[in-house]
């Protein structure tokens, strides 16, 4: 070999790549072993009333296997830390607070959750943007062509994210449209129907009837409608 160093080099990626495996692998497995423990978390304590000798064997066995595996938890926690792998560095440094809630945990921890807790922030954040945007667009196109079916359609849409606060606005204000709309044609209706433009007026009350379906007074008006359209109808077959 001319050149050693372009060997070094290589080896060194390698050993590198192949800890970083190795370690994602051995996240696994301790995991496993923290989520088994802590369901048998009690076992401790239980094998405490035996006075068997190997009953004292096994429970000292097991605070043996106990603190080895906080402390491979750590040093796996701490390692995904330095690497920026915040969520594995969390979940693993969690587990081993949670088989030792009475010692202090490693400082890495409470940085990963706080690095995750901004991240997270700014992924809702992100979201919440896209829903307004897209709320607005909604809204911006039942104001410029008035059609009720544009109407319904950013409603429904407000309503698939009804717990959103970053939509309440939205909502407050298209809910004042939806009262003012249905008003205006439970109005053209009526006007229609006192000119005797039956037809014309239930046609109006069905088409707004998607707004308030459960409104009484609507369900009055197309019953009404109905019977009358229906006694012209035999009048005129007869």
């Amino acid at each position: 070999v001319l050149n050693p160093a372009a060997m070094d080099e290589l080896s060194t990626a390698l050993s590198t790549q192949e800890e970083r495996q190795l370690n994602q692998l051995l996240a696994e497995r301790r995991q496993a072993q923290a989520v088994a423990m802590l369901a048998n978390d009690r076992l401790e304590q239980q094998l405490a009333d035996f006075h068997a000798p190997h009953a004292k064997q096994e429970r000292q066995k097991l605070a043996e296997e106990r603190q080895q595996l906080i402390q491979d938890l750590t040093t796996l926690g701490e390692y995904f830390g330095e690497r920026e792998q915040w969520m594995l560095a969390r979940d693993l440094l969690r587990s081993a607070h949670q088989l030792a809630p009475q010692a202090k945990p490693s400082p890495v921890l409470a940085q990963a959750q706080q690095v995750l807790n901004n991240e997270e922030q700014r992924a809702r954040a992100k979201r919440n943007l896209a829903l307004q945007t897209q709320a607005e667009q909604l809204m911006s196109r039942y104001q410029r062509n008035g059609q009720l079916q544009s109407l319904l359609a950013a409603r429904a849409f407000l309503n698939r994210h009804p717990g959103n606060p970053a939509l309440a606005s939205h909502r407050k204000r298209l809910e004042q449209w939806c009262r003012r709309r249905f008003a205006e044609e439970m109005n053209t209706g009526e006007a229609l129907y006192a000119r005797g433009q039956y037809r014309e007026a239930y046609r109006i009350w069905k088409q707004v009837a998607p707004l308030y379906p459960d409104n009484e007074e609507l369900n009055k008006k197309l019953e009404r409608s109905q019977r009358v359209l229906s006694n012209l109808r035999s009048l005129q077959q007869s």
